[in-house]
This record gives structure tokens, C-alpha cells and sequence, in this order.
């Protein structure tokens, strides 16, 4: 049996999203149509939408909600946007971000080696910004959980008086800590069901009513025009009832980030070749991300599976080789330490006994790695 410890690439799905999902799926139902059925799929919809702007604390007089299939999607919707001619990202950004960003005018702001913004490159750049400038800047990092100071950036967009639209990406953050737009009110925002017991196929953009982006297809009116297509109602059924949730996950994430912490102090324990990435920064409750000096992440990662362990090392190529982090690399990282880094990502459903069986693997694997010496746990 497998222990999974990859819950940022996927969660296991809510029985309350499940049932949700199974009870329209039965339906026929496209949100389309005028007849009953039509407007029972529609209600779905307009209520997920009130559910998704309510948990962010805003009103749908402000803001408005487009479904979308995955976060990559609404990521490539928005940065692939006619509107914005030059954009902003940081170094640490998702390929769902980073990729599409080559095809524009595009600059980097700068992370410390703990993969915190670089307050002083961002606000020059800000500066610099000229019309219709997008800043993205990612939540929580997905490999190593870093959390960015929205209190300082939003101050700096402030101060430097520039029309800047700024857009996160709250893929990891959502549904496992507290978000208020009320408090950090970005213009654009992308959400994906996926990643806190909602289903794959699940995801939303969130923007202001009066920013207008433009369409990756045509061919149809639904959501708003922006994202046409027949709206995938099992998904959205179990993506409300996932969001019902938040408050609950929210605190049962509390109790994850005790369990990421006594991880990592056993990780450490084990060896002083033991590195945990960005441990002094604010993190994810969730998100270990951490290597061990002499060993390639590949093997580690192996011999791991083999012994019942579900990890990743939070960067993979669609062809399913492990590649060198730039995330990592833009830290400061050089590319050996890079290659030594996995990612752990706890949920909800974690124990402290799976988390012993870990740490116990990978003390075996280090013993027969010649990382560590046997005599010494004798």
C-alpha cells in the first residue's frame, strides 16, 4: 500500500465533493439550455460563483467568477491576454505562468535563497511599469510552499502610484489557509479545486468585473465569453461542495503544519547533510521541501517509491524525467544542490505514524547510500 506524500501535485477527493458529483453527473444537465433541467445546471453554477467570491470575502458586485478546466489553463487565459502587453513575474513563478510569459514582454524579480521576493527589485521594476503592465506573482510557491509578503507588496504598488493589474495564482494557497481579498484585494486570481479535495477538472478564474481579458477559443458565449465551451457541471458540483468545506480544512491545516514540522526535525535529525529549503521564510502548512548533500533526488526518489513512498521532486517534464529546478536555481542554488531536492506535501489525512515509516525509509536509504554510517543508530 501506497503512502502518499504528493497531496500539492493532487488531493484525494472529499466524500462530500464525491457525492455531490455523482448526484448531477446521474442528469443530464447543460447550464445552456432553457428547460429545467438548463436551469437547474445554471443554479449550480451561479451558486458555486457566490460560494467562490464569499470564501474570498468580496461581493459579485466587485468581482466575477470563469470557470475553467485546470489551473494551467486559467494561468495561460490570463497571461495569454491581449489586454496586458508587458508583464511582471517573479523567478519562482509555475511553467503555467513562466511559459506563456516568454511570448511577451516579460521581466523577473529577483528571489533570496530563501525565495522571497526581492522587495527593492520589484518596487524598481514597478517603477519602470508602463501601461497596461500585468505583476504575477504566485501564492505559495508548489515546491517549496513560500508564502510572499502581500503586506509589503501591496504597499509598494501603492506607493509607486502605478495602474499596475496584479494577478496570484493561489493554486496551492487556497482552501488551505485564509484569503481575504479584503485585505489583499488583487485585480485577477486563478483557484483550482484539485488541490484541496475538490476534483481534477475543477479550477476558476476570479477578477474584477472591469478587467476585461480576452478568449483562448471562440465559439461560444458561456462564461461571459471569455472561456467557451459547455461548463463541466460534475465538476463544478464537486468543487462547491469542496469550497463548503474551506473553514473545516483550514483548521484541520493547522494540525498539518505540526506534522510538516516534526517531518522536518526528524528529517534533520537524521544527518547534517539534511537541508530544509526556505525554512526560515513563511510557508505553506503543508510543503517540506528539503535534499541531502551527496544524493541525487533521482535516487532518492526511487528507492522511495519502491518502498511504498509517493513523493515527487516538485519539478517534472511532461515526459516524466526529473529536470533541475529553476525555481531552485533562481534561489541561488547551484545545479547540484538543486538536483538533491524532493518535495513532501502533507494532507489532511497524514499521520505521525506515516511520517515515522518516512523519515525511517530514508534513514535505510542514506545507510545504503554510504550517506550516513549504520553504527551510529546501534
Amino acid at each position: 500500500m501506497t503512502i502518499f506524500l504528493d497531496h500539492n501535485s493532487t488531493t484525494n477527493l472529499l466524500p462530500e465533493a464525491k457525492d455531490a458529483m455523482l448526484s448531477y453527473m446521474s442528469e443530464a444537465l447543460n447550464a445552456s439550455s432553457i428547460h429545467s433541467n438548463g436551469r437547474k445546471a445554471k443554479k449550480l453554477i451561479e451558486d458555486t460563483r457566490k460560494n467562490i467570491l464569499n470564501s474570498l470575502k468580496v461581493s459579485s458586485s466587485d468581482y466575477e467568477v470563469i470557470f475553467t478546466s485546470s489551473g494551467t489553463e486559467s494561468n495561460n487565459l490570463i497571461i495569454q491576454s491581449d489586454n496586458f502587453k508587458n508583464i511582471i513575474i517573479s523567478s519562482i513563478e509555475h511553467p503555467s505562468i513562466s511559459e506563456p510569459a516568454k511570448q511577451k514582454s516579460c521581466a523577473k524579480i529577483k528571489v533570496n535563497q530563501e525565495g522571497q521576493i526581492d522587495l527593492s527589485h520589484l518596487e524598481s521594476l514597478v517603477q519602470n511599469a508602463t501601461e497596461n503592465t500585468l505583476l504575477s506573482i504566485i501564492y505559495a510557491n508548489n515546491e517549496t510552499g513560500v508564502i510572499q509578503d502581500f503586506d509589503a507588496i501591496f504597499a509598494i504598488i501603492k506607493r509607486t502610484e502605478k495602474d499596475i493589474i496584479f494577478h496570484s495564482d493561489l493554486s496551492q494557497s487556497y482552501g488551505k489557509i485564509e484569503i481575504d481579498f479584503t485585505k489583499h484585494p488583487f485585480d485577477i486570481a486563478t483557484i483550482s479545486g484539485h488541490k484541496f479535495g475538490g476534483p481534477q477538472g475543477s479550477s476558476a478564474i476570479v477578477k474584477r468585473k472591469n478587467l476585461v481579458i480576452s478568449p483562448l477559443f471562440y465559439g461560444g458565449g458561456q462564461e461571459f465569453g471569455i472561456r467557451p465551451g459547455t461548463e463541466n457541471i460534475g465538476a463544478i458540483a464537486g468543487f462547491s461542495a469542496a469550497i463548503s468545506h474551506i473553514p473545516h480544512l483550514i483548521e484541520k491545516y493547522k494540525q498539518v503544519r505540526i506534522l510538516r514540522d516534526y517531518l522536518e526535525s526528524q528529517l534533520k535529525d537524521l544527518s547534517a547533510k539534511v537541508f530544509i529549503n526556505s525554512a526560515n521564510a513563511s510557508r505553506n502548512p503543508n510543503t517540506c521541501s528539503f535534499g541531502i548533500e551527496g544524493l541525487k533526488n533521482d535516487v532518492l526518489l526511487i528507492n522511495l517509491d519502491l518502498r511504498g513512498f509517493a513523493v515527487s521532486a516538485g519539478s517534472a517534464c511532461s515526459s516524466g524525467k526529473i529536470e533541475i529546478s529553476d525555481i531552485l536555481l533562481a534561489f541561488g542554488y547551484n545545479p547540484e544542490k538543486a538536483s538533491s531536492v524532493i518535495r513532501v506535501s502533507l494532507g489532511i489525512t497524514n499521520t505521525k505514524e506515516e511520517i515515522d515509516l518516512f523519515v525511517s525509509a530514508v534513514k535505510d536509504i542514506l545507510i545504503q547510500q554510504k550517506i550516513i554510517n549504520k553504527s551510529n543508530y546501534e
